[in-house]
């Protein structure tokens, strides 16, 4: 397996932040487009971007937009309906709404004290972060994913609500199976819910199953990812599960693993209904690349 710095994550951030800067102020890349251009699965995007930057796709977005006003807001004779357009905004009155909800101030309060432009200024020009945790001693493994056969059901919700889908799941297993053939409990991430609207937030609550046949409506077999992965085991609070997971982001980007196109996959060991959340173990298996020999 070849290491690199996580220079090579930053330069694909800058590139697709180049590439939002040389589009015209009216365009509306896709989160798929950034992805494809940042050669990174859209599974991962999200969450690479937001460790690399301390900040959203969205809000850097905003940021490149917020630059274009800055630009024309520092010649005196710009109008402030000009710089609304030079940033790509429909009107004057959305990007007085943006504008002071991203600089605190008003337009012309901006232009009249040079200290509120400058802190503008510099919140426009932010850097990448340089403090992406470095790896710590903790139970991360390379390992290999056997082909596994899940029964699973599409939540779409807060991630608060995954409680809720798995009892909706295990609910239609049980009546189907019976509640004894329920043999682990499993997730699949599809979306970073740091940066997914709540109410969009896509998430599959899944069992291994021993049993055969349809499952009953609301619930369908599917195949949980395979192949090589950094597993990390968390021990504790569920609360504190994506912490982890941020954790095991960073730490592969600062070893330098290419990340795989294949969802995060969460092995939840002990049942929360019979063990105390203090020693509930959950294994979490980050999809990557490695070289063949």
């Amino acid at each position: 397996m070849r290491m690199m710095q996580i220079e090579r994550y930053a330069g694909r951030i800058e590139r697709v932040l180049a590439h939002i800067e040389r589009q015209g102020p009216a365009a509306r890349p896709s989160l798929d487009e950034l992805a494809k251009v940042a050669a990174i699965s859209p599974f991962h995007f999200h969450r690479v971007w937001r460790l690399m930057t301390g900040e959203t796709v969205y809000e850097s977005l905003q940021r490149v937009q917020m630059g274009r006003a800055l630009t024309a807001m520092k010649d005196e004779r710009t109008q402030v309906v000009e710089a609304a357009e030079a940033a790509g905004f429909a009107s004057g009155q959305s990007f007085a709404r943006s504008l002071k909800a991203f600089a605190g101030a008003s337009a012309s309060e901006l232009r009249s004290d040079p200290t509120k432009m400058a802190a503008f200024a510099a919140r426009v020009e932010r850097g990448l972060r340089t403090d992406v945790d470095e790896a710590r001693a903790m139970d991360v493994r390379i390992v290999e994913l056997e082909p596994l056969k899940i029964v699973a059901m599409r939540n779409v919700g807060a991630y608060e609500s995954l409680f809720n889908g798995y009892g909706a799941l295990f609910e239609l297993v049980a009546a189907w199976a019976g509640p004894e053939a329920v043999r682990g409990i499993h997730g699949v991430w599809l979306d970073d819910p740091a940066t997914s609207p709540p109410e969009a937030f896509r998430f599959d609550c899944a069992f291994a199953v021993a049993h055969e046949g349809t499952p009953p409506a609301g619930a369908r077999w599917e195949d949980a990812p395979v192949g090589p992965c950094l597993r990390m085991r968390h021990v504790g609070d569920y609360g504190k599960l994506l912490e982890a997971i941020d954790w095991l982001y960073g730490a592969a980007l600062e070893a330098g693993l290419e990340l795989r196109d294949a969802p995060l996959f969460t092995h939840y060991i002990d049942d929360p209904e019979s063990t105390p959340e203090a020693d509930c173990r959950t294994d979490i298996y980050l999809p990557i690349e490695l070289e063949r020999t």
